[in-house]
């Protein structure tokens, strides 16, 4: 089975174009045509809409993007165990993480990673915790990054612990609350309270499990955590956020922890562990030594 005019189906898929497709695979377009239309000619359909350099996926086409994704996806798993069997790291690792995880923790995993395999290359991406999930399904990431809480119940058992990341209240300096070493849950009631939703909604908060149980006096609501941040040193209510995700961010705040801990379950998650790549793997393990402050 020849591979390259699958990769050259999906690439002109993603781009849009044969001629784009064809610089990025280091081709000549005329070569990048013909893998197309002798795929073409092997599934009996069109592949795609052409107009002038623009091509769009026909139906059919929409309804084997996965199947040809997994195919490709599949074979650079086989060499890349192949290698692992010879003793040799090499390939790539796609790598999805939360914003909580990615400005800290995979940072430090990438960096000890690299610091001693230098011939993988390592793609990290910032996503949402939805789009892990799904890119992971899809086999167009690797190993995914974020919080135990958003990993759906068939995928529960792939999901590797690596760290617990403490929930924080946020508030400006100078505030009533600041003289606490640590906040009773119950008083974030008595103060207005700027709302972190969730990106895809303005209305469910991100910490919905947290906050359940307290009458809260929402002024805002926001999905950003630099806003949420911004509209906190500027006095217009308190919040809580992911002690990871305020260790790097500079606005005139301050950061408690609560009376009774509260945190979050950050860890690794891949669709199986068994057919992960030697590469994958040992990443995953690399990431198990990395300490956090």
């Amino acid at each position: 089975m020849s591979i390259s005019k699958y990769k050259a189906f999906l690439k002109v898929a993603e781009l849009g174009s044969l001629t784009k497709a064809a610089d990025a695979l280091g081709y000549s377009q005329p070569n990048i045509s013909h893998m197309i239309k002798t795929l073409e000619d092997e599934f009996g359909f069109a592949l795609f809409f052409r107009r002038k350099d623009k091509c769009t996926l026909t139906k059919n086409a929409e309804s084997i993007l996965y199947y040809c994704m997994q195919i490709v996806k599949n074979d650079e798993e086989l060499h890349a165990n192949i290698r692992g069997i010879h003793g040799m790291l090499t390939g790539s690792i796609r790598i999805g993480a939360t914003n909580s995880t990615m400005i800290d923790f995979v940072p430090k995993a990438i960096y000890c990673f690299a610091s001693q395999y230098t011939g993988i290359e390592l793609l990290p991406s910032e996503m949402e915790a939805e789009a892990i999930i799904n890119d992971l399904r899809l086999g167009k990431i690797d190993i995914g990054f974020l919080d135990e809480d958003s990993v759906p119940g068939e995928l529960k058992s792939n999901f590797i612990p690596l760290f617990k990341d403490p929930i924080c209240l946020l508030i400006p300096q100078g505030h009533p609350l600041a003289g606490y070493e640590r906040v009773p849950m119950e008083m974030l009631g008595a103060y207005d309270f700027i709302l972190p939703t969730i990106p895809s909604s303005n209305e469910t908060s991100a910490y919905a499990d947290l906050l359940s149980g307290i009458d809260l006096n929402v002024k805002y609501k926001s999905a950003s955590d630099l806003a949420i941040f911004g509209m906190v040193e500027n006095n217009l209510g308190i919040s809580i956020t992911s002690k990871e995700l305020s260790k790097y961010l500079r606005c005139k705040v301050e950061s408690r922890e609560f009376e009774d801990a509260i945190f979050r379950t950050q860890g690794a998650l891949i669709i199986s562990l068994n057919h992960a790549t030697p590469a994958v793997k040992e990443f995953i393990n690399i990431s198990k030594t990395v300490e956090i402050e």
